[in-house]
């Protein structure tokens, strides 16, 4: 899974202030909400269906997941 998300997207990355692995580090603790260091399906959608209520619009969510992740 960090493997596979974008860190082009990061506001630290683009900044220089962290470099791609150090953003990637930061993503796990966000998803493993049991702390055994894997993410699991579960995980990553109960991630996902909380980080939906920010969005007002679905396109916005959409773009969100899509940008985040590489998905054009």
């Amino acid at each position: 899974m960090v493997a596979k998300f974008d860190v082009k997207q990061s506001v630290s990355f683009r900044a220089g202030t962290k470099k791609d692995h150090e953003v990637r580090a930061e993503l796990v603790p966000l998803f493993d909400q049991d702390n055994d260091g894997k993410v699991d399906l579960a995980e990553f959608l109960s991630f996902y269906l909380n980080a939906s209520n920010v969005f007002l619009q679905d396109a916005q969510f959409d773009q969100f997941v899509r940008a985040s992740w590489g998905l054009y």
